[in-house]
């Protein structure tokens, strides 16, 4: 907002300045067009929507099954050692952490261990619409017990963290803190001993295949999912840059033919 107040301000004095009379509506409208894009552009308020695999809120995932990842494409998923299970996240609906904010699609992947002890399995995203963007794809791990670790195929970097308050849901909350030991994720250990929070990590390069090598305790139940960003109104952006541009030059000719 104080850049796009600023920004008008200074077009103002040029007008008074420069224009007096001559085209000064032609070119209050237009600024106020870039002043609105400026206000909502995402990228100025540096706020990130995302949207997270499209895959139902319970039943049982048929390994190599096909889902839609909003923005990207067709991703394949595939598990091998375990089972899992669809589960719907309902804390973590409308909620933000970092740059990131998301809606009510938040519907994961979930394995619980009741083997009796420490399981390993492997869990593998296809990417059948091709490599995506490394900046805008997201991955995520949550729950994580004291003792279970998540080791991704790719280089990733943690981004960003929600952590789910004490409630129903972490009676021994808050959710501890994820740690990202080179590719490992684990847990800190500093709140519900149990679970960690919602953890968004950004890969570091480009691919068409992520893999997730998963050590986990018994009785851990974790989760799993993928988001990806929401492109920016950037036809809006132009059009508002466009106004001002053809605003200016409506103001030139009009300072022309006065001289």
């Amino acid at each position: 907002m104080f850049l796009a107040t600023t920004f008008a301000t200074m077009v103002d004095s040029y007008s008074t300045r420069f224009a007096k009379n001559v085209g000064r509506r032609a070119l209050r409208m237009t600024m106020s067009v870039l002043a609105f894009t400026l206000l909502w552009s995402p990228t100025l308020q540096a706020v990130q929507p995302i949207q997270y695999l499209q895959i139902p809120s319970s039943g049982t995932l048929i390994s190599g099954s096909i889902f839609n990842l909003p923005n990207y494409g067709n991703v394949q998923v595939t598990i091998a050692g375990e089972t899992a299970t669809f589960f719907d996240q309902v804390n973590a609906y409308n909620q933000s952490a970092g740059p990131y904010t998301w809606g009510t699609d938040t519907q994961r992947l979930n394995v619980l261990n009741t083997t009796g002890g420490v399981v390993n399995y492997s869990l593998n995203f296809n990417f059948l619409s091709g490599a995506p963007i490394p900046s805008d794809l997201i991955l995520n791990v949550t729950g994580l017990a004291n003792g279970t670790t998540t080791t991704p195929s790719q280089l990733v970097g943690l981004a960003a963290e929600y952590t789910f308050p004490a409630s129903g849901f972490y009676p021994s909350g808050p959710s501890s803190t994820t740690v990202l030991t080179g590719s490992t994720f684990s847990s800190l250990g500093n709140g519900d001993p149990v679970n960690t929070g919602w953890a968004l990590a950004v890969p570091s390069s480009s691919f068409t295949n992520l893999g997730l090598s998963v050590s986990q305790v018994n009785g851990d139940g974790i989760g799993f999912t993928l988001a990806y960003a929401t492109p920016e109104p950037s036809s809006i952006c132009m059009l508002g840059i466009g106004a001002v541009g053809f605003g200016l030059f409506v103001l030139r000719k009009r300072r022309r033919r006065v001289a």
